[in-house]
């Protein structure tokens, strides 16, 4: 990382007190800063987003991966404590709803039941539905595809679920039923590879949106997962090709500490205008989310408006350079950027702050850019293979000295520090078989290229 952008990551990470967040550790503290602001993100309505001054749009919301056992505990307490505890509520009303409505019309002895238990049907709705679909009544249809009015009572008692943990597959397909607006962030704690493959089948077309609940009328849903990942299932899952490793690679991993690069510890900046009250910060900004989701008196969903064009297609290039460390990153990390600058910015405006406190989209861009280089290094840490590595360095130095002209296995095994000829050979059979060497008959061989083509990614764990 640039000494620039090393800048503007301590900026942010003074600025919304990360090392706090992380109880001194800094790289835990950027996890669970990101996994706040993701979280605002992905409990508002679908079609939140920032509006770039060219007219473009970037939606926000985005799954992650709370990967190690710090940031799995953080996240779990300063977190998904608070989306529980907010479901929760938001459940008991609706009970108690129920319930009086039931000792409302007990009482009633078969009187018409009053207003307030009872939504209005849509008149226009219900006219576009019985006229001929054609000629002047066609105008009509396009009610129909129009947000349905005074149906946030109604949709809130019948799928009130907005967060939803513990997702086994049946009590998982339970809450998919349930889920308001058809919109669900769904949060589980890994414990073995095989329920990983369980929670992928579901919670993969999930986040693609291509998932249908309900055998009469079926109805769309789609959302975000965030998993908590303390015992580092994942280079089991990764290791052995399961199918679950498709749900883990479409999503932003959180990582631990000790993966790299490292980040800056705040202290050059401390000068620096700084927000206190972070937990709470974020509290305020997770309700404001959950409030304007219910809320169908605006049919709009959230918008920010910023000039992040230059700064997306900058993002969009970074993410093609990590391809080759980390195939599908592109994907599973596109709209990061975008969703982390909506949720800081909400938590930075949740509560009163100094005038003096300020932040850059620079800055925001700096951490999304810590979180990926981190990601792909703990990937190559999960692949990381010293045998492979060892082998590798032999195979590059019998090309090299292929390079000088033709030569025996015999030589090149006496070249190669007295290396045994049948380990020689295979080496050679290896290098054939990428296309590196040609085999001239005998013993005799010779390289295709003058340098080494064959460049597997190196581990780095400081970028």
């Amino acid at each position: 990382m640039s000494s620039d952008n090393t800048e503007k990551l301590a900026r942010l990470l003074h600025t919304f007190d990360a090392q706090r967040l992380g109880e001194g550790d800094v790289s835990a503290g950027a996890n669970v800063l990101a996994a706040m602001a993701c979280t605002i993100a992905n409990v508002h309505r679908h079609g939140a987003h920032i509006a770039a001054n060219d007219g473009w749009s970037y939606q926000v919301g985005s799954s992650l991966l709370a990967y190690g056992p710090l940031t799995s505990a953080l996240v779990a307490e300063r977190v998904v404590s608070v989306l529980a505890e907010y479901q929760s509520n938001l459940d008991s009303h609706c009970n108690e709803w129920e319930l009086a409505k039931e000792a409302y019309f007990g009482g009633l002895d078969k009187r018409p039941p009053d207003g307030r238990f009872t939504v209005k049907p849509n008149i226009q709705s219900l006219k576009a539905l019985h006229e001929d679909m054609t000629g002047e009544a066609r105008g009509n249809l396009a009610q129909l595809l129009a947000p349905l009015p005074n149906r946030g009572k109604r949709a809130l008692l019948e799928r009130p679920l907005i967060y939803a943990s513990g997702a086994q597959p049946k009590r998982l397909q339970s809450a998919l039923k349930r889920s308001h607006v058809g919109q669900l962030l769904v949060h589980d704690v890994l414990h073995n590879p095989s329920q990983c493959a369980d929670l992928s089948d579901c919670c993969l077309p999930l986040i693609d949106g291509c998932l249908t609940v309900g055998s009469k009328q079926a109805r769309p849903v789609s959302g975000h997962t965030l998993l908590n990942d303390p015992s580092q299932v994942l280079d089991e899952v990764l290791r052995k090709g399961s199918s679950a490793r498709h749900l883990m690679l479409r999503m932003p991993w959180l990582v631990d500490g000790y993966a790299g690069p490292s980040l800056p510890v705040p202290t050059s900046v401390t000068k620096h205008p700084q927000l206190d009250r972070m937990e709470e910060r974020f509290r305020f900004a997770l309700a404001n989310a959950w409030i304007t989701r219910l809320d169908y008196s605006t049919q709009k969903p959230k918008t920010l408006v910023y000039d992040l064009s230059p700064y997306q297609a900058r993002w969009i290039a970074f993410l093609q350079q990590q391809e080759v460390s980390f195939p599908g990153i592109s994907a599973a990390a596109r709209p990061l950027l975008a969703t982390l600058l909506f949720g800081l910015h909400l938590m930075f405006t949740s509560l009163p702050k100094s005038d003096e406190v300020v932040y850059h989209v620079d800055d925001v861009e700096a951490l999304a850019r810590i979180l990926v280089q981190r990601m792909c290094n703990a990937r190559a840490v999960i692949f990381h293979d010293p045998l492979r590595e060892k082998r590798e360095s032999k195979l590059k130095t019998m090309f090299e000295k292929l390079t000088t002209g033709p030569i025996s296995v015999r030589d090149l095994a006496r070249k190669h520090h007295r290396m045994p000829m049948n380990e020689a050979r295979d080496l050679l059979t290896e290098l054939v078989l990428r296309g590196e060497v040609n085999h001239l008959g005998g013993d005799l061989y010779q390289s295709v290229f003058t340098t080494w083509q064959n460049k597997v990614p190196a581990l780095t764990l400081e970028a």
